[in-house]
């Protein structure tokens, strides 16, 4: 199964056909509200697009990617000299990064993966 098979459920809904090149674009109390129903349906915790934010940057950094990589495919703002003087845009770097995570999620959500697991809390 690749990712092109997956078809996101959740940010479809939240398609408003905007073309503002963010994901979550003014989306974010819709995302909450799917996030809400989706936990309360299957009994666990809530959770937010925060959780997914966060579980995504450790998601990359886990991959050993690193904090960097982590921080500019999350759109952290580094500062400091080497920002000036660095002025590569990583795109490659950035697609590899992003490719990596999208299929550990797909091998996650399809079970093709032997990886650990932690059960959600009923």
């Amino acid at each position: 199964m690749s990712i092109s098979d997956i078809r996101p459920t959740v940010l479809a809904e939240l398609d408003d056909g905007a073309t503002t090149g963010f994901v979550f674009a003014g989306a974010n109390k819709r995302l909450d509200g799917a996030m809400r129903a989706v936990c309360s349906q299957l009994g666990v915790e809530r959770a937010t697009p925060h959780d997914l934010r966060r579980t995504h940057g450790s998601t990359i950094t886990a991959l050993g990617f690193g904090r960097d990589a982590m921080n500019r495919v999350q759109n952290h703002i580094e500062g400091g000299i080497a920002t000036v003087y660095d002025r590569h845009a990583y795109a490659e770097e950035n697609r590899r990064v992003m490719e990596a995570v999208a299929g550990k999620i797909v091998a996650l959500a399809t079970g093709e993966t032997d990886a650990k697991v932690v059960p959600i809390r009923r």
